[in-house]
């Protein structure tokens, strides 16, 4: 697998379409979606996302509130925003913004798809939902596979497999999307593995880089202070692979 820097990484897992910061209406209203998240400071309500700014403007110390399209709630802090690999203070409209948040406990399921307004505020019609359609798959899902020649295995974990039965808007795609998520069950290895399955339409198989996407995040040895992020896009940084 190939590493990638932070700015590659989510080159390779999204569109970017990128909106100027000057389109920002003063009074308009914050609407945002989360693209991804990433668990590892669950514990103490510590999320890592990336986030899509539709409208408004998203500051540093303002409290957000995130829907979930199956009914969950989640207020947080933005402690920290990054755009394009530069820290700021606040963004208005963006392709993603690279954004710490803190919540007063474990927000457990928060992922990506969820809805993102200002504090106290609902959602609206004119917010941009995620997906049309969105099944939870709570099931026991395991992972084995080699890593730069090393065993690697995981475990899914609740409400991290999603299944967007009609596509996911802020990804362009109104065809069927898997996205599976495994911890590693080898400490002190903390590494996720994300696999994205574009137009799955449920079949059992092999499946190869022509409809996967890899991201695979954390720190083999446990050091939170030297992750790495590794990942396959299809099909532009393509290797040879069979699922």
């Amino acid at each position: 697998m190939k590493k990638l820097c932070l700015p590659q990484l989510f080159l390779a897992f999204f569109i970017i379409k990128t909106n100027l910061y000057s389109q920002i209406k003063p009074k308009e209203k914050l609407v945002a979606s989360t693209l991804m998240v990433f668990i590892d400071g669950e514990e103490k309500g510590e999320y890592a996302c990336s986030i899509k700014v539709e409208k408004g403007i998203l500051k540093v110390g303002h409290k957000i509130d995130a829907y979930g399209a199956d009914g969950l709630k989640f207020t947080f802090e933005v402690k920290d925003i990054s755009v394009d690999d530069r820290k700021v203070t606040e963004t208005g409209p963006t392709s993603y913004a690279f954004v710490g948040l803190k919540s007063a406990g474990k927000s457990k399921g928060f992922d990506q798809g969820f809805n993102i307004v200002g504090f106290g505020e609902k959602i609206g019609d004119s917010s941009n939902l995620a997906a049309t359609q969105i099944k939870n798959i709570d099931i026991k899902a395991e992972a084995s596979c080699l890593i730069d020649g090393k065993n690697w295995a995981g475990n899914g974990y609740a409400n991290s497999h999603l299944y967007y039965t009609k596509g996911v808007k802020l990804m362009d795609t109104n065809k069927p999307y898997l996205l599976l998520a495994f911890s590693s069950t080898l400490p002190p290895d903390d590494r996720q593995l994300t696999l994205t399955f574009h137009d799955f339409k449920g079949n059992l198989g092999k499946y190869n880089k022509e409809k996967i996407e890899i991201l695979l995040s954390g720190s083999a040895d446990g050091n939170k202070k030297a992750p790495t992020l590794q990942g396959h896009k299809m099909p532009s940084m393509s290797s040879d692979f069979i699922i």
